[in-house]
């Protein structure tokens, strides 16, 4: 009987010990603090090791003899890193499973480690949630030499979920034609200008009329010549041309009045213009303009999670659009680096989805880690626009069950509940991608090795040069180099 460790405390870990269940493993909880009320209900029944955490000598051999895989589930990559270690020390030869926000990092640590898994919750579950704002009924996404296979719900009488390659499931949507766009730029919203601006460019208007009309009078000029004379003391050249000196008094008080005039609307002009510039560079950085994207999907987050859903749909060649709220995100220029277009507002505003389009949009995506604030951006794009789709990543998977009844949610999709299954399928093969349930039974979907052949029982779901398999799931043996339990 397979037996594996889990050790802390998080909605990974609550899932683990849901799936354990299902799958009939033995299991053991190290929950490194006080354990909360859902992983309590999670992993009723199992043993727990207090204070594997804070006690090395907890994670002794007696212990780790009896378990065949060990999974840090911790909130905290460097204590996940520090207790694989230890781990490490003390069973050189015990399968290791991570959970580790970097999967590049992670992918280093898998080469120097050895016999050892690390798996990022963001990049495990980022194709579900992606492909679930094209399509409903995703169960699950894999890649898979360069391709995405989906893993859709059955149809209604059929036993067997549906497996087919993205690509062939959803083609990309055409670029927008050139009549397209003339129609959008010719039905664009009126811009709204600056009072304040308007106000100092009639004022200066009109001291220039009055001051030429006076000028071309009192000194008997000609227009050309008055206005070439109240232009000059506006700009504060003075050529020397024309003079005042010999003028009456009421002339020089008017030639003060112009000076003292186009000193104060020019101060004032130039401080509007230069506002303006800096204002426009600003919104050009944080890509605040209305957006003209038709058919478009609407990213709403810019995490870890939010950065990979984005690139995985610009991959399949959609259009994206990202909404962040913080400008001083880290992520923004890495988003523009890979030519992702995003703007930075409050997506639970509605002027923020006006200007990005939605009611254009094909689908709205909240990655955010606040329920209840993609709940609030969801229902202001559903005001928006009823017809709008709409996939939430929720964290409790019973919790986006409900999200979608009782809001017509399209999607609702817990991270956690769709990379618990990686993480299990990764443990028990190197080569394992996920878990699929199909006639009562559960099967292990796995990559077979170059030129290996598919195992008794095993069905093929893609050829390649490395097959996907269905391998059936029997908790009887492990075998860390092909460690299917057949």
């Amino acid at each position: 009987m397979l037996h594996v460790l889990v050790l802390g405390q998080s909605h990974l870990a609550l899932r683990l010990g849901e799936w354990v269940r299902t799958l009939g493993m033995e299991a053991t909880l190290g929950p490194m603090g006080s354990l909360s009320a859902p992983m309590a209900a999670a992993w009723k029944g199992y043993p727990r090791l207090e204070g594997a955490a804070d006690d090395p000598e907890l994670l002794g051999r007696d212990v780790l003899d009896h378990v065949q895989a060990v999974f840090f589930c911790a909130s905290d990559d460097g204590l996940n890193l520090d207790l694989a270690l230890r781990v490490r020390e003390l069973h050189p030869t015990i399968r290791l499973v991570l959970s580790f926000r970097n999967p590049d990092l992670g992918r280093k640590l898998e080469a120097e480690l050895g016999n050892c898994a690390v798996v990022s919750v963001p990049e495990a579950s980022a194709p579900a949630i992606a492909v679930a704002a094209l399509h409903r009924g995703v169960l699950q996404a894999i890649q898979h030499e360069g391709r995405t296979h989906c893993i859709l719900r059955p149809l209604e009488g059929d036993a067997w979920p549906r497996f087919i390659p993205m690509d062939e499931l959803a083609p990309s949507e055409e670029e927008e034609t050139p009549v397209q766009r003339i129609a959008e730029w010719m039905t664009r919203p009126s811009r709204n200008w600056d009072r304040f601006l308007l106000g100092i460019l009639g004022a200066i208007a009109l001291l220039l009329t009055f001051a030429t009309a006076y000028f071309h009078f009192s000194q008997g000029l000609s227009w050309i010549t008055a206005f070439y004379f109240v232009v000059t003391t506006f700009c504060t050249v003075g050529y020397g041309d024309f003079s005042l000196r010999e003028a009456s008094d009421l002339a020089k008080l008017a030639g003060i009045a112009l000076m003292l005039g186009s000193v104060t609307l020019t101060a004032g002009l130039f401080a509007i213009l230069t506002n303006a510039l800096v204002q426009k560079r600003a919104d050009a950085l944080e890509g605040r303009r209305r957006y003209r994207f038709h058919h478009h999907i609407l990213v709403c987050g810019l995490g870890v999670m939010g950065l990979r859903v984005a690139t995985f749909l610009k991959g399949l060649g959609h259009r994206v659009l990202v909404i962040e709220k913080d400008r001083t995100n880290p992520l923004l220029p890495e988003c523009a680096s890979r030519g992702i277009p995003y703007m930075v507002a409050d997506a639970t505003h509605a002027s923020a989805l006006r200007d990005a389009n939605l009611p254009k949009a094909r689908t709205l995506v909240s990655t955010l880690n606040d329920d209840l604030v993609g709940l609030e951006i969801a229902l202001a794009g559903r005001a928006l626009c009823p017809a709008l789709r709409v996939v939430l990543r929720v964290f409790d998977g019973a919790f986006a069950g409900r999200i979608e009844r009782a809001f017509r949610i399209h999607t609702a999709l817990s991270s956690s509940a769709l990379a618990a299954p990686a993480f299990l399928a990764r443990a028990l093969d190197p080569d394992g991608l996920t878990f699929m349930e199909t006639e009562g039974c559960w099967w292990l979907v796995r990559s077979l090795p170059e030129g290996a052949k598919p195992g008794e029982g095993e069905r093929v779901l893609a050829e390649g040069a490395r097959k996907l398999v269905l391998s059936p799931w029997k908790n009887t043996i492990f075998n860390p180099n092909n460690a299917v339990g057949k």
